[in-house]
Order: C-alpha cells, then sequence, then structure tokens
C-alpha cells in the first residue's frame, strides 16, 4: 500500500524540511531570503524584517503569525493588555475596539473573537465561518466576511450600505433591485445611446446601430422600411432650420450641430460654449492645476515652481522634490518615480517612526517624527545629524503636523486622547494642549495655516474628521459617516481639498473642506494604507501589506508601485516647495512674537496665547506655578540648538552635478540634482544605504567625509600653479640684483682696485673709515693698495 504525506502549504518555505523529495525548501521554489537590520528578526518565513521591540507583543506583525508562536515566546515577557474603557470590546490579544463593532459581520479582531461570541447568531452553529474567514485572509477581496455584502467586482461593504441611497461599490451594484427607488441596471432607450450628432437607425439586419446624421437625407435607404429618408428632406433646413450652426436635414425635420468646444442650448438651436474647465468628473477640468476657459476651448497653466509638461495638461516640479517616509528605526527618502533611494537618519535609539513631517529653512533641513517606542516626539537636523527631543513621557504619539509659517508643530497622543501643540521659535520648544476634550482615538492630523485651520481623524464609537481653528475653538464635523478607520490626512493646497486613507475600508477618499463633494479615489484591493501625502497631482501612500510606497493620480487613474521597502512603511510627506506655500500670519518667525510662549493664529488676523505645562499667563506673561507637594512636576521647555554647520553648494538640475572625478563603486551609481542639491546616488533597490560622494550633497544627504569636488580641485591646481609663477619671479629677481652686487663689489670698474677681493676690501674700508687721519680727497693714494701693510 502506497502512503503519501500530505503537508499543510504555509510549512512551504519556512526554513525547516518537512519531506524528502517534494523540494519544500528548495531555493527555486522559494523566494530569495532578504537581509535584516540590527536589532530586527526575521520571520520564519524569511521574507519579512521586523523591530525586535515587536516580537512577542500579542500582536501577529509577521504575516506568517512566527513572532508570536510558543516556541518564539518562549523566554519573552508578552505586554500586559491595556485596560478596555467602558462601551468598549476585548479582543484575545489584548487589543480594544468599540463595542458596537461585535458581531457586525466584519473581523475587527486578529482571531475575529468579535464575530465568535455566543452573542453572534451564527458563532456557535455555523461551521462554515472559519472556513469563509481563511479563504478571506488569503485574498480578502475572494470571500467577504460573514454579514458583508459581496458588490458585483467582488469589493465588500457592510451590509447597511446596501440600499443606502449611495454607490458604495465601484459599480454601484449595492444600489441594484433596492425597494423603493428604480434599479440602476435597467437599459437604457436604444436612442439615449446616440451622440448628438448622430440617429438611431434599424438596419436592413433588423440590428440596431447609430448613424451619423450625414446619412440621413442622402437618398439612399439606409433604415428599415426608408425611415432615413422622407418628404421631410427637402424643407427640413429650411432658414437653415433656424440653427445657430449647422443644420442636418432629416425626414423628421431639423436636427442643430455645433462645432467643437460648443453645446446645444436647452432649445437645441444656438450653440452655446462648453467650459471644459467645468467637467463633473475632474477636479479641475482636464488641467492638472490651473484650468483657463477659452470660446471654443481652453488653456492649461501651472503654479510658481511649476512648468507645463508636453502634453499641454501635467504640470512638472521644477526642482526635483524627495519622499521621507519612517521605516523601524530609520527615515528614508525616495525620488517620487522610485529610481533613487536611500537612507537619511539612522533614528539612534528610536524604534516606530509612526509620523513624519519636515522643514527646510535658512539652508537647513529639519525632520520632525513621532517614536511610538520611546513615546517622543523628536527633530533631526540633517546637517549635524544630531537629534533632540522636542517632547517626551507621552502616551502614544502618532500624527504630526508642522505649520511652517509660525514654527508650530502639532501632535496626536491616542492613548492620553489629546491633541497639542510644539512652538518651536527661538530653538526652545514649548508645548500645550489644544484640545483634550470629546476626543476618542484621535489618529492624524493636517495643519493648513492659511485657513488657520487644523484637520485631525478619530477612529472610536463615531470615527470621523473634524476641523479646528489652530488653537482648537471652533470645531465641526467634516466627515461622520461611511468611515471607519481614517489612518491619515493630507491637504492639496492646490485645488484646496481634503484626502485621507480608510485602512479599514481600504480606500482613499477625497472633499471639500466643508465636506461636500466627497469622492472616492482608490479602491485599494488586499491592502492596509497607513501614510499619505502628495505631490502635484499625485498621492503617494504607504501600505503595510505589500510593504510597499504607492502611488496614484488625484483622480485615481495611473496606480501602481514606486518602491518595495522590505519592511512595514509608516508616515510619508513630501519635500518640496510646493507643500509650503507662502502664507501670511500674525504668529509668522518673520515678526516678532506676540506671545510670551506659543501663538496660534486665528481668523482675522487674531491670534490665541498659550503657556507651556506647568505656566500659566499672567498679564501677558508666563509665569511659572508651584507644584503642590506629591505631585508631579511637568515637563520643562526643551532647547533645540544644533551646532552650526558649512554652507554647502547647490544646483538647479542634474546637469550642474559632476561625478566624474570620484567613479563609481556600483554600476547603478548616478549623479541627480534633488531639491537643489547634487547627491550621488544608486538606481537599485539594495538594503544597504547609499553611499554620498558629492561635495555639495543635499544637507540631507551628507556625510562627515566626502571626496574633493571638481571645483575644489581645480582651484587647488590653479593657486599651485601662481605660487609656483611668483617662486620663480622672485628667484629671477633675486639672481639679478646679486650679480649685481658682486660686480660692484668685486670690480667697482676701477683699475687702483683690480686685485681687491670683497673680503680684504671691507676690512680696509672700516679701517679707513675709523682711523683719524684717514686718506682724505685730496690727498695722494698708493699705487699698489694690495702691496701695503694693513
Amino acid at each position: 500500500m502506497l502512503h503519501r504525506n500530505v503537508y499543510s502549504n504555509r510549512w512551504r518555505c519556512d526554513g525547516e524540511r518537512d519531506c524528502k523529495g517534494c523540494g519544500d525548501e528548495d531555493s527555486e521554489n522559494c523566494p530569495k531570503v532578504i537581509a535584516c537590520y540590527k536589532e530586527e528578526k526575521m520571520c520564519v518565513n524569511r521574507q519579512e524584517c521586523i523591530s525586535t521591540s515587536l516580537w512577542c507583543n500579542g500582536v501577529e506583525d509577521c504575516r506568517d503569525g512566527s513572532d508570536e508562536t510558543a516556541e518564539a515566546c518562549v523566554n519573552a515577557t508578552v505586554k500586559a493588555a491595556p485596560r478596555c474603557e467602558p462601551g468598549q470590546f476585548r479582543c484575545s490579544d489584548g487589543q480594544c475596539i468599540s463595542g458596537t463593532w461585535v458581531c457586525d459581520g466584519m473581523r475587527d479582531c486578529s482571531a475575529n473573537d468579535d464575530e465568535l461570541t455566543p452573542d453572534c447568531p451564527s458563532a456557535s452553529t455555523d461551521a462554515t465561518v472559519s472556513a469563509g474567514l481563511e479563504l478571506h485572509a488569503g485574498n480578502p477581496h475572494s470571500t467577504c466576511h460573514p454579514g458583508d455584502f459581496t458588490c458585483s467586482d467582488g469589493d465588500c461593504i457592510p451590509s447597511n450600505w446596501r440600499c443606502d441611497g449611495g454607490n458604495d461599490c465601484a459599480d454601484g451594484s449595492d444600489e441594484r433591485h433596492c425597494l423603493g427607488h428604480a434599479s440602476s441596471h435597467i437599459p437604457a432607450a436604444p436612442t439615449s445611446t446616440c451622440r448628438l450628432d448622430e440617429f438611431f437607425c434599424v438596419l436592413w439586419n433588423k440590428s440596431g446601430q447609430c448613424l451619423p446624421l450625414s446619412k440621413a437625407c442622402n437618398n439612399h435607404h439606409e433604415c428599415l422600411n426608408g425611415t432615413d429618408e422622407g418628404p421631410g428632406c427637402l424643407t427640413a433646413c429650411q432658414s437653415n432650420g433656424q440653427c445657430s450652426d449647422v443644420c442636418h436635414a432629416t425626414p423628421h425635420g431639423p436636427v442643430c450641430s455645433c462645432p467643437p468646444g460648443y453645446t446645444l442650448s436647452s432649445d437645441q438651436k444656438v450653440c452655446i460654449d462648453i467650459d471644459e474647465c467645468e467637467t463633473a468628473d475632474s477636479l479641475n477640468g482636464p488641467c492638472s492645476q490651473i484650468c483657463i476657459n477659452t470660446r471654443g476651448s481652453f488653456k492649461c497653466a501651472c503654479l510658481d515652481q511649476f512648468t507645463l509638461g508636453h502634453d499641454g495638461s501635467s504640470c512638472k516640479a521644477d526642482t526635483d522634490p524627495i519622499l521621507l517616509y519612517g521605516a523601524d528605526a530609520q527615515i528614508h527618502w525616495i525620488t517620487p518615480d522610485g529610481r533613487h533611494q536611500g537612507l537619511l537618519a539612522e533614528g539612534h535609539n528610536s524604534h516606530v517612526s509612526a509620523g513624519i513631517d519636515v522643514l527646510e529653512e535658512n539652508g537647513t533641513t529639519s525632520v520632525f517624527y513621532s517614536d511610538l517606542e520611546r513615546k517622543d516626539i523628536l527633530v533631526v537636523n540633517l546637517e549635524s545629524r544630531e537629534e533632540r527631543v522636542i517632547l517626551a513621557g507621552m502616551g502614544t504619539p502618532e500624527g504630526i503636523a508642522l505649520d511652517w509659517i509660525a514654527h508650530n508643530l502639532y501632535y496626536v497622543d491616542a492613548d492620553r486622547q489629546v491633541i497639542g501643540v510644539c512652538s518651536l521659535r527661538n530653538k526652545i520648544a514649548y508645548c500645550a494642549k489644544v484640545i483634550h476634550t470629546g476626543l476618542v482615538q484621535p489618529r492624524a492630523v493636517a495643519v493648513h495655516p492659511g485657513h488657520r485651520s487644523i484637520f485631525f481623524s478619530q477612529w472610536g464609537d463615531k470615527a470621523r474628521i473634524e476641523q479646528a481653528w489652530l488653537d482648537g475653538s471652533g470645531r465641526v464635523d467634516i466627515v461622520s459617516d461611511k468611515i471607519i478607520w481614517p489612518n491619515a490626512i493630507t491637504i492639496d493646497f492646490i485645488h484646496e481639498r481634503l484626502y485621507w486613507v480608510d485602512a479599514r475600508l481600504s480606500w482613499i477618499e477625497s472633499c471639500k473642506f466643508d465636506g461636500h463633494d466627497r469622492r472616492t479615489v482608490q479602491r485599494l484591493h488586499y491592502s492596509h494604507p497607513f501614510g499619505l501625502t502628495i505631490l502635484a497631482d499625485r498621492l503617494y501612500w504607504t501600505d503595510w501589506t505589500t510593504q510597499s510606497i504607492k502611488t496614484a493620480h488625484l483622480n485615481g487613474s495611473g496606480a501602481g508601485i514606486v518602491h518595495d521597502t522590505h519592511r512595514r512603511p509608516m508616515g510619508i510627506v513630501t519635500m518640496h516647495h510646493s507643500r509650503r506655500p507662502r502664507l501670511v500670519s500674525p504668529c509668522a518667525t518673520n515678526v516678532t512674537n506676540p506671545c510670551d510662549h506659543i501663538c496660534l493664529a486665528r481668523p482675522g488676523n487674531l491670534y490665541t496665547c498659550l503657556c507651556h505645562f506647568g505656566f500659566e499667563m499672567v498679564g501677558g506673561v508666563c509665569v511659572l506655578t508651584e507644584v503642590s507637594s506629591g505631585g508631579k512636576a511637568h515637563p520643562v521647555p526643551r532647547r533645540l540648538d544644533f551646532p552650526e554647520m558649512r554652507k554647502i553648494y547647490s544646483c538647479r538640475n542634474s546637469s550642474d552635478c559632476n561625478c566624474s572625478w570620484f567613479g563609481s563603486v556600483n554600476v547603478g551609481d548616478v549623479c541627480v540634482c534633488l531639491n537643489d542639491q547634487c547627491i550621488k546616488t544608486n538606481q537599485r533597490d539594495d538594503i544597504t544605504p547609499v553611499v554620498y560622494t558629492h561635495s555639495s550633497v543635499h544637507p540631507a544627504m551628507q556625510l562627515p567625509e566626502q571626496p574633493i569636488s571638481t571645483v575644489t580641485l581645480a582651484a587647488i591646481i590653479c593657486g599651485a600653479v601662481i605660487l609656483a609663477i611668483a617662486v620663480l619671479i622672485i628667484m629671477v629677481f633675486f639672481a639679478r640684483w646679486y650679480c649685481q652686487s658682486s660686480a660692484v663689489i668685486g670690480g667697482f670698474n676701477n683699475p687702483n682696485y683690480e686685485n681687491v677681493t670683497p673680503s680684504s676690501y671691507m676690512v680696509k674700508f672700516y679701517k679707513n673709515r675709523l682711523t683719524h687721519d684717514g686718506p682724505s680727497a685730496d690727498r695722494p693714494q698708493p699705487a699698489n693698495p694690495a702691496s701695503q701693510t694693513l
């Protein structure tokens, strides 16, 4: 009898041979093993690296769950699960979720505890639940959770969204066959499928077809029973059929048409101009940034720091921008096309960088980020490569956003349910709470200094996106329905729209600042989006599931992967001048600070003054308050001074950068201009950091030691040549002077002294000068002074 061993597919490529001869660990069947950074561990599948701080923490971070197995956690101590608030449900892994999410047909706990409790109707009887969930885990859109509605295209939406009057499925299948309103799948009348310059005709083969109007009244019977010809053809276009432009004769009367760029008015006679800039399916019509309607046509334009592309509609940044993103303990950079990438900052003692923002000013670049493990908000100066703590001892620091006009850094503390702000003026960090009531699981924040507004999101029982003034007053809901996990928020300053990603629903949406004109931009299949940013007319976001950075046009088209990060990417931000427009504010750093500590602008050129923790306002001055006996001291303001660094050279484009003097260690090395600075990098997607070798490297990519640049080397050579010429001239001058001196001393052109040596002459000269009765001018001289006794 032949025995066959059957092994689970998840044992394949797990690092252990489970069968003989089946090749479950052969190199040709298993992907190449990646390399992990220091302070990381490799998952059993050998395709993922996670931080050691995430190992055995009660949450499966490896896709194969190998970081939480009994074998992996023998000597580990799992962190104590947080206490859940009233009205929340505790999952088996310690996660707290809203109680309203229990038995809603969607898996919120990692082990699906919320859908397998005895309170759920199908939990005790339906054995197919776990099987269905396993299918869904492999491909989340092939089989929906029990209780979900499956769209015709395979997407999953909550069942209570069906027949609610809004198309939540991309194909609108959730609103079909609904009682109370017409079904959207009923086919339209055949004639409505024809364009204005066509008419519907039943051909002789009894098939329907739209024919051009020129086929009517042409003395050829195209349609069955001759419906395209008739006596009405002779009189239809008399007096041009009262058409303002072109009249087409048909048996049923005149049909007017218009030239390109025009359309018929409601009377179907007069042609009016089409405003191409007001098309309903585009944010700014056919143009990327600025659309200008003209008579019968339109033209596109771009904002400052952008140039119109060759296609006449898209806009390209004048300077080369870069994207910054966090991954574990490190901050990386990458070009928007994904061709160049590198390591920006090591992060030193950091672990998980959730939020990230950047400030470029006065020749320096500062990167701000929140650290989930250290529970701090920090800043890294990219010139000195040093970091400083802005605010320490937080609960769970997540999203951050910088008001670049006033140098105010907004932050979210999800654990303490606080939105705060830190003023960074004058190299001192003064911090205070802005919103600390009515928040449940706040997550992301974005700031618009020009509108004096912050936008922030909450998860919680009633997930939402709100708007408030910069001082936290005037809160109002922007989005409050059909939103579950709004992970990140970003602002389109050009079109004045808000964009956000929903990690639970796996889609990207946008709306105007007042919440109107809400649109679904991109539906993300098998994805967990986390960070989001904008550059020109494209979105960029980080994805945990595929461990990559993705992009799409603002209208959702042209989606694709920019870069594989090999680790879970967190927050992402664009480093370009267009993301920091010049705005006016009473709290701007170029004017005197009207407040003692923190200045927060409000509408109408007003502002609010706040004091740092532990200070109170007394007569417009922040005065330190005494801490009661046994009370907890408030964190003191921190200094953010960094050492001064040398100035660097800049560039306008990559042609200004020359790497030929330095050679290339790697074949893919190229020299490019990134954000006005030269940098040498490579095009390969290596794990090892890129080595930068140009003397005028961007401060964000500068290393302590760099080879000599072409300009510097040329200056050294020129200096050496000039010095050599100067030395030669001096030597020639000295030689000529020496020769002339020898002639005077040795010969004197006097026959009486022809045989006198220089030394004997000097002795006699000084002796005669010292003799009281030395020879006078009229005294006769000896004929041969050389024979005279001295």
